[in-house]
């Protein structure tokens, strides 16, 4: 007897039971292959073992545990648009890029935690210090483990870039910087 499954041709001298078998174990390792290979390995509280803490994130604990986005099964997410910052450049040439990278705690509501942040690295130190100004005005969706909103570590990170021209004059694309 020949049973067709697209292109695939199965054929043995057991009939149609025979087949249907092999053809319903054969679906049933796959399910089971991929389920364990998805499988993550859990801690206690239900986060994600495979993300520790780093030893910089130990300041945030004094308010309970916090975890960091690869620990949380939903990561927190920004609501709405990012603030319009109010920044020029200083001392930096025409046609430069500046960029800052932050982290900080959002709480189970959504807010950002006072006095959490922390400037992992930037080019410029006055552009850092208005991205820092402008974290309390964030809005998020918190993190989840399973059902539990938690305390997530946000990794925020911008880069602008600042052109200048002669007055009357419009930038055109070759004019931006690459950042």
């Amino acid at each position: 007897m020949d049973n067709s499954l697209g292109s695939l041709s199965i054929s043995n001298e057991f009939g149609d039971m025979s087949s249907t078998f092999m053809l319903a174990a054969l679906l049933s390792a796959s399910v089971i292959t991929a389920a364990c290979a998805s499988a993550t390995p859990r801690l206690a509280d239900g986060s994600k073992a495979n993300c520790p803490l780093q030893d910089r994130d130990s300041v945030y604990l004094d308010r309970g545990p916090v975890y960091r986005d690869c620990a949380v099964d939903v990561k927190a997410h920004m609501l709405g648009n990012p603030p319009r910052l109010d920044y020029q450049p200083t001392t930096r040439p025409a046609n430069t890029c500046s960029s800052v990278e932050l982290q900080f705690v959002i709480d189970a509501q959504g807010h950002p935690e006072a006095g959490s942040e922390q400037i992992i690295r930037t080019t410029d130190r006055n552009f850092a210090n208005v991205v820092v100004g402008s974290v309390p005005t964030l809005r998020f969706d918190p993190a989840k483990i399973g059902d539990h909103v938690v305390r997530q570590i946000y990794l925020h990170k911008l880069v602008t870039g600042t052109v200048v021209m002669p007055a009357g004059k419009q930038p055109t694309r070759s004019d931006m910087p690459r950042c």
